[in-house]
């Protein structure tokens, strides 16, 4: 029910009606699907995210407006995994509308939060409902991964001999390499061995990723990276549906993170948003910040008096 929800934070639904037939008889932009049942009324709301940063420059641009918007989400999040215990789970511009809002300054245009079907409690198992992949943390892309060769296990036996078969390659190497003193060359097969070691692991790995307060941070992270890049640009390259649309690069997310994250980075325009995505977008959960203040309170975040009101 989201009168639930403060409607300071999330758009409240007004109303609601479970249709006599399949809303996709009725709105041909449904193409036919027969999954809509329910009528939900919400508030008309005057943009969404997506389309503002289609449509304005504010994007890598537009400093004070990016701030603003990223503290009024934070402090949404903040909200709804504190307050209320549970996390979006599906966090994008899409899922972000600009709507009016009576605050304490009277009636004033901000961003909240929408489309809540992804959300779920804290502790529980995430990613219940399918997400948009170009918004997944490493540990969901490594999940899906690992369901995706489960559906077959003639498929994912294979990738694992194909580890095992780089192994073997790749300690032969390394036992050479010893043998004539190339220390640079040992050093880098040592580490080429440890990732795929981990990804031997991960590989038959489908228990379910717990939903945190850093899987929501990581959902930030990718968010402020679009609003601190030239123009919106985003972290991978992704279609209209907000998923990666190239396969390496989906394996690039769940296993070679550490890799690609420097360069990655660069295009962020801010070097102040660029040292809170760093840590945003930390591959390890822990290494992520760990309360809603300590982001809030960021140099880039916090560098204007009145953000601090």
């Amino acid at each position: 029910d989201g009168n639930l929800l403060d409607c300071k934070h999330v758009v409240q639904l007004l109303d609601k009606k479970v249709l006599d037939e399949d809303a996709g008889t009725m709105d041909s932009r449904l193409k036919g699907d027969n999954t809509y049942h329910f009528l939900l009324v919400m508030p008309r709301a005057k943009v969404d995210l997506s389309d503002a940063l289609s449509h304005y420059r504010v994007a890598g641009r537009n400093k004070t407006e990016v701030i603003k918007i990223l503290r009024q989400i934070g402090a949404h999040l903040k909200y709804l995994n504190v307050d209320c215990g549970r996390i979006h789970g599906d966090l994008k511009p899409r899922n972000l509308i600009q709507i009016e809002v009576e605050t304490e300054l009277g009636l004033e245009l901000v961003w909240v939060m929408i489309d809540m079907d992804a959300s779920c409690v804290i502790g529980s198992p995430a990613g219940q409902k399918v997400t948009s992949s170009a918004f997944l943390p490493p540990e969901m892309a490594r999940l899906e991964l690992a369901k995706r060769g489960s559906g077959s296990l003639e498929r994912q036996s294979t990738r694992a001999a194909e580890i095992l078969d780089l192994k073997v390659d790749k300690q032969a190497e390394l036992e050479r390499a010893l043998r004539n003193q190339e220390f640079t060359k040992v050093s880098a097969l040592a580490q080429d061995m440890e990732k795929l070691e981990a990804e031997l692991l991960h590989n038959t790995n489908t228990e379910p990723v717990k939903a945190t307060i850093a899987l929501e941070m990581w959902h930030f992270g990718v968010l402020l990276y679009q609003l601190c890049t030239l123009d919106g640009a985003t972290l991978w390259k992704s279609n209209h549906a907000d998923n990666i649309v190239d396969d390496k690069e989906f394996r690039q997310l769940a296993y070679r993170w550490p890799e690609v994250k420097p360069e990655k980075l660069e295009a962020i325009v801010w070097p102040e948003a660029r040292d809170l995505a760093e840590r945003l977008l930390a591959e390890d959960p822990q290494d992520r910040p760990c309360t809603w203040e300590s982001v809030l309170q960021h140099k880039f975040l916090g560098c204007f008096p009145w953000c601090l009101r």
